[in-house]
């Protein structure tokens, strides 16, 4: 099943090549911002999982702008 932009961010880490393309999007936050921040703490994480990814990109401060995710889908399902 190919990952989108409603695919929960626990569906993108559980499907190995998008948890490397999401985890290499979350640690160049990793340095700063609010959700470098949330990536860093697992029992944050585990909420997060539930989310849509789409989601992600309206957090203020988020790495994953409507430009990122496009090529984030475009690149995992590739």
């Amino acid at each position: 099943m190919p990952l989108t932009g409603e695919s929960t961010v626990a569906e993108w880490f559980a499907d190995p090549r998008g948890a490397e393309l999401l985890g290499q999007a979350f640690a160049a936050a990793a340095g700063g911002g609010p959700i470098g921040r949330l990536a860093a703490d697992p029992s944050t994480m585990s909420f997060v999982g539930s989310l849509p990814l789409s989601r992600m990109s309206a957090f203020p401060g988020s790495p994953l702008t409507a430009d990122t995710l496009a090529k984030l889908i475009a690149e995992v399902n590739g």
